[in-house]
């Protein structure tokens, strides 16, 4: 055996884009997980006042709906270990 071997030819676009597409997709979870899987030590007031910041920036959210619906799931016991748990 020798010389070179032939050139991989990708089929279809949904192999070309498979790998690109997992690396978006797991850095994307791997930030999240950063951003949000980390102890709370803030108080309630500043809950409430970063829930208000970020949904001030998306309009189409109401703010007193999430606050109640974070609420019932407290009440509920839902076990959340991380984004992923959400997400999924």
């Amino acid at each position: 055996m020798s010389g070179p071997a032939p050139a991989h030819a990708w089929t279809t676009p949904a192999e070309y884009f498979r790998n690109p597409l997992f690396q978006v997709v797991d850095t994307a979870v791997t930030q999240l997980k950063l951003r949000y899987d980390q102890p709370a030590d803030c108080t309630s007031d500043t809950k409430t006042d970063e829930l208000t910041t970020v949904v001030s920036a998306y309009p189409e959210m109401d703010a007193d709906r999430l606050a109640i619906q974070l609420a019932t799931m407290r009440q509920q016991n839902w076990q959340v270990e991380s984004v992923v748990d959400i997400a999924t």
